[in-house]
């Protein structure tokens, strides 16, 4: 019989949530898995397809981030956890994998109310370090029964230090893979249109949270230096969070403010394989998520990275070998190699070629199904795992 796994995420219309989960849940298919994918934002009747995967659109709108919308933040939490829930119930999986830290809070919340018999192994997927704070009260609230999954070692000593048992964390590093069918020229084209720009336009893109600890600042001004030399240079920034609007303002105070576009997400008709590859140069000023998806996707897609220097990047992006490595803070440094790119077309194809190639030995997408199967296998009603 096959082993049912739910896996629990935002959305899979974001970049930095969907491409390795979409990979991994197919993957699990093919394994003779019985996948259940619900998407906690996504509209319902949403047209989201993964092979041989059922999705589950809960269509439960996240407010913004804004302190006048804590009633409607605490009325979406319980709304949320009663449908998960709910979910539980019907589908009674064997293994529940939220694909978040906060839909870790929601399933924790839903599965105290659970009957014993519907209870479920769960595995939680952590992409980066949450502020020290932040962490010790969700522990507090959703404590790590299970088995925690991080993409780089480097995650281990934060989690201890928050509570989580040394025991219970893997290390499994990200799957990436090539995934749009479309031609360099053609994604290209339909991401500027998206845009409502032309497609001569150089477009770097950035996928973070809009958070200042995500330093976006830095590659808006990386921007206002590029624009001075090349008004052709426009930067996309997509992702959520509470710094939005001052993001929006401080790009207005510089000369680049009508070349830095900020989208929650993707528009619906531009899937994020076609984004990275529809991207000239992928900018990484990211050291809290050690080794990013959307940036090993723009390898994998043959985009060039550049990337600040830290834990986990620096496996991935070798300076002027698999992309280019700068400084953190230092942003003259993303101007300056993208600079680079643009009138050395040829060295920045050879770069992209050693990047792809070093991503496909690295992190395909066997090894991490492989892995992630076992973790699956090990898990036994009752709270046990095997040897």
């Amino acid at each position: 019989m096959k082993r049912r796994i739910l896996f629990i995420t935002p959305s899979l219309r974001l970049p930095a949530d969907s491409s390795q989960l979409r990979l991994l849940a197919a993957g699990l298919a093919d394994r003779e898995f019985d996948i259940h994918v619900a998407a906690i934002c996504d509209p319902i009747g949403s047209p989201t397809r993964i092979h041989q995967a059922t999705i589950h659109s809960l269509g439960i709108r996240q407010p913004q981030f804004r302190p006048q919308s804590q009633r409607r933040a605490v009325y979406c939490s319980i709304k949320l956890a009663a449908t998960i829930r709910m979910l539980l119930e019907s589908l009674r999986p064997d293994v529940v994998h939220s694909w978040d830290a906060d839909a870790r809070l929601e399933l924790a919340w839903a599965g105290r109310y659970l009957p014993s018999a519907a209870r479920v192994e769960t595995v939680t997927s952590l992409g980066g370090p949450r502020t020290h704070i932040r962490q010790l009260i969700r522990n507090r609230v959703a404590p790590y029964d299970h088995s925690v999954v991080v993409p780089h070692e480097s995650l281990i000593g934060h989690l201890v230090d928050t509570g989580c048992p040394e025991k219970q964390i893997r290390v499994i590093p990200p799957a990436v893979s090539r995934e749009s069918k479309l031609g360099r020229t053609e994604a290209k084209e339909k991401t500027t249109a998206c845009l409502g720009l032309p497609s001569s336009i150089y477009l770097a893109t950035t996928v973070a949270p809009l958070q200042p600890r995500f330093r976006l600042k830095d590659l808006i001004w990386a921007t206002d230096l590029l624009t001075c030399i090349r008004d052709d240079f426009h930067l996309l920034i997509v992702g959520r969070g509470e710094q939005k609007a001052r993001l929006r303002k401080f790009a207005s105070q510089t000369e680049a403010g009508s070349h830095v576009h900020i989208l929650d997400r993707p528009p619906t008709e531009l899937t994020p394989p076609d984004l990275f590859l529809g991207s000239d140069v992928y900018w990484n000023a990211n050291l809290n998520t050690p080794l990013s998806s959307p940036m090993l996707h723009s390898m994998a897609a043959g985009t060039p990275v550049i990337s600040v220097l830290g834990n986990g990047t620096s496996d991935a992006v070798r300076h002027q070998e698999t992309g280019f490595a700068v400084n953190f803070g230092a942003r003259d440094e993303f101007a300056r190699w993208t600079k680079y790119l643009i009138e050395q077309p040829e060295s920045a194809n050879q770069l992209c070629r050693q990047g792809k190639s070093y991503v496909a030995d690295n992190f395909s997408v066997d090894q991490a199904v492989d892995a992630y199967a076992n973790l699956y296998a090990s898990k036994r009603p009752g709270g046990d795992e095997t040897e």
